[in-house]
């Protein structure tokens, strides 16, 4: 079984609007699943510099800041 294509663009584009964020915003704001969404955030995670923090509940925000590449 094929594994379907995930839009990173518009992915991106929610990151880019948002910034700081949790799986389930960007599933939000993009229609995709959780899954889908968690796999392109960490996909644009090898392109793009994150901070990630963990809430009193134990979840994780991820914070992208100013979109900054990461180096090669």
């Amino acid at each position: 079984m094929a594994t379907p294509q995930i839009d990173l663009a518009a992915i991106e584009q929610a990151i880019k609007k948002i910034r700081k964020f949790t799986i389930q915003d960007i599933a939000g704001q993009t229609g995709f699943s959780t899954f889908d969404s968690k796999i392109g955030v960490e996909t644009l995670m090898k392109t793009y510099a994150c901070q990630m923090q963990v809430t009193d509940q134990g979840e994780l925000i991820y914070d992208f800041g100013s979109l900054v590449r990461r180096e090669s």
